[in-house]
């Protein structure tokens, strides 16, 4: 079984700069995707390796990265999917690590590149309180109150394996991820449990985000131009509605 992986404040430095927030911090946080192959995907890392650490939770693993899942959720009418009016700005997912016993209740909001993440911490065994109506001095309360607004609820479940490196460029931190072996499938209960219907999803493809703050470090920027790279706006979640096909068959039953 995968040994659990817990982020706390004593491994802050290896988190995304979107969620890394000190005093002072005055630089946008930003992500850059990238749909590489596995030849380009080991040229990017085989260049940062010189000046980037390995994220100490991959080196305590019996392979060479960390089993993450994320539950995804839309509305009834698919707009995040679709990024109608203000929901092409926002999502909501729950995340697990590995296989601990924790979740994070996260919302992410990107313009551009430029991103914003809010994230809580609760024992996977309250998960199912999204599901009914939680009490306000819950500490999933703020996450339960958006879903209903939104008239939110789960609608996949995706997970991969990450290798990730860090450091900084200049005063800032910097963070560079791989996802690979990408898999998900439509899923409704708030559970953290793969189905068995869960199938492949970006076959044989990497992707890679770099993650700063403010302006494109140099280190990432001659990575691009000297592997000639493209950088582009890949969704994990929006591949596996794809993959589904249920939209296809909603599409089909109005016709």
């Amino acid at each position: 079984m995968t040994a659990p992986i817990r982020l706390t404040v004593a491994s802050l430095e290896t988190q995304s700069p979107s969620l890394r927030r000190l005093q002072g911090d005055t630089q946008p946080a930003c992500e850059l995707k990238l749909l590489l192959s596995e030849e380009q995907a080991l040229a990017v890392e085989d260049r940062c390796r010189l000046e980037l650490l390995l994220d100490p939770h991959c080196t305590n693993q019996s392979s060479p990265g960390y089993h993450i899942k994320s539950l995804y959720c839309d509305t009834p009418e698919w707009d995040v999917f679709h990024r109608r009016n203000r929901f092409r700005l926002f999502k909501f997912r729950v995340r697990q690590y590995g296989s601990s016993t924790q979740v994070y209740l996260e919302r992410k909001s990107k313009k551009g590149i430029e991103v914003r993440k809010k994230r809580w911490c609760i024992p996977l065994q309250q998960l199912g309180l999204l599901n009914g109506d939680a009490e306000q001095d819950w500490e999933g309360s703020w996450f339960h109150n958006q879903l209903i607004r939104n008239r939110l609820g789960p609608v996949c479940l995706i997970e991969y394996e990450r290798v990730a490196y860090y450091g900084s460029s200049g005063s800032e931190p910097v963070r560079l991820t791989f996802d690979r072996h990408i898999r998900g499938g439509l899923h409704h209960p708030w559970s953290m449990t793969s189905q068995t219907f869960s199938m492949p999803i970006l076959r044989n493809q990497v992707v890679c985000e770099f993650k700063f703050r403010g302006l494109l470090p140099p280190l990432f920027k001659s990575i691009i131009h000297e592997l000639q790279l493209t950088t582009s706006g890949v969704s994990k979640y929006r591949h596996c509605i794809d993959a589904s096909g249920v939209l296809k068959q909603e599409q089909k039953n109005y016709a």
